[in-house]
């Protein structure tokens, strides 16, 4: 009985999740993006740790000139052209 409520649960955040997410727009990432992404990674993996997800996801915010929110100011800080700011 517990795996049916643990599906039945499972399928309840699913949808809530659906729902939360249908009010954003979804950004796709363009070849330009990727390759600066690349580059932003190369640049400054090593001295201020920045991901390769991180430059993914920045990318498109420069692209779009918008800030992007994160708790985690330190790895977006040397990006070029990404604002980043605290969500609170």
């Amino acid at each position: 009985m517990s795996a049916i409520d643990a599906l039945v649960d499972t399928s309840v955040l699913v949808d809530l999740s659906h729902r939360m997410l249908a009010r954003y727009e979804l950004v796709y990432l363009t070849l330009s993006d990727c390759i600066w992404a690349v580059e932003q990674h190369r640049q400054f993996r090593l001295s201020h740790g920045v991901g390769l997800l991180d430059a993914l996801i920045a990318s498109s915010a420069a692209r779009f000139n918008v800030p992007l929110y994160t708790l985690n100011l330190k790895h977006l800080e040397p990006l070029p052209n990404v604002e980043a700011a605290r969500p609170y």
